[in-house]
């Protein structure tokens, strides 16, 4: 962490991580630093009366919301409904929170299906096939996981040895549309879904990062800390550029104004309420298709259409 005082540091972009993000935005708050956050889901970030944090990215329980609103878009789309679910999680702080927050609000939603258990994991475990072995020994017929990179890998590779096809498999943590997972698992990771925030393919922004990725980076995925850190310095670029100046406090006075119609993340655009957060933040379903992400659901915000219900795991590749 670096200060104005110290290292001539006016507006700070971060973390990534929620724990890190909390950390950071005290320091800020006590210095009077804007952060403009990339990334953090944890709900009470923005429920702590911060006045220097601004988050355009939405919380744990508005992915929570999200991923039951979508997948109704999803089944109709794929022409077929799951009746049960199992949810497989990881049970350390971030796997607990989801699972609590999913299980609460499904009633909420008028779900067509139900769960018929949850079973938690040490998402440090090297092996998680009693854990799978449990969950399908509950016959559900869509598997809902929370998980990260590496127990997700562990989790598809006990779903292809134990033979077990569900009707689909999806994700709301990180990093299953990612280069490491899909690395990890070949052609097993095809017809994975995960719940992200993500970029709109038809926004004219959207086309310049995917563009000015390609060169940077080429061959190489668009990720979620990619685009949402593209955005994030897009909001802090605009709020210098209205403010005039890099004091602080007109930055701070700038992002709180902020009104950014031409972004690339789903949803009308960049935005901050009272608490500092962007209440019009959207997420979509990511699937893996041909070796790499792409989004499928809302319709509106997608480059392809959905493999669903997903195909055997010996028909893909």
């Amino acid at each position: 962490m670096v200060t104005e005082g110290e290292q001539g540091c006016h507006v700070i972009v971060g973390c990534y991580d929620s724990g890190q993000t909390v950390a950071a935005a005290q320091v800020c708050e006590a210095r009077g630093i804007p952060l403009v956050v990339n990334i953090a889901a944890v709900p009470n970030l923005t429920e702590q009366g911060f006045k220097t944090v601004f988050r355009n990215f939405p919380s744990g329980a508005t992915i929570a919301v999200a991923t039951f609103q979508l997948q109704k878009e999803l089944f109709r789309l794929g022409g077929a409904t799951p009746k049960t679910a199992v949810l497989l999680h990881a049970n350390d702080t971030f796997g607990a929170s989801q699972r609590d927050v999913t299980v609460k609000l499904i009633d909420k939603f008028d779900m067509p299906y139900r769960f018929v258990d949850t079973v938690g994991y040490d998402p440090a475990a090297r092996d998680l096939s009693a854990e799978v072995r449990k969950a399908k020994a509950t016959n559900a017929e869509f598997l809902w996981c929370i998980s990260r990179v590496n127990d997700g890998i562990l989790t598809v590779r006990e779903l292809v040895k134990r033979r077990w096809q569900p009707m689909g498999v999806l994700n709301t943590g990180p990093g299953w549309a990612e280069e490491p997972f899909v690395a990890g698992l070949g052609k097993h990771s095809e017809d994975i879904i995960s719940t992200l925030p993500w970029y709109d393919p038809n926004k004219p922004m959207a086309k310049f990062m995917i563009e000015a990725w390609a060169k940077k980076a080429p061959g190489k995925f668009m990720t979620l800390g990619a685009l949402y850190t593209f955005e994030a310095v897009l909001t802090a670029l605009d709020a210098h550029r209205r403010a005039g100046s890099t004091e602080p406090a007109k930055l701070l006075e700038a992002l709180r104004k902020t009104d950014i119609r031409e972004n690339v993340t789903v949803g009308p655009g960049v935005h901050f309420d009272a608490k500092g957060q962007n209440p019009d933040t959207k997420t979509s379903l990511i699937q893996v298709q041909g070796g790499k992400p792409a989004a499928i659901v809302p319709a509106a915000a997608a480059d392809a259409k959905p493999s669903w219900p997903m195909r055997a795991w010996d028909k893909r590749g």
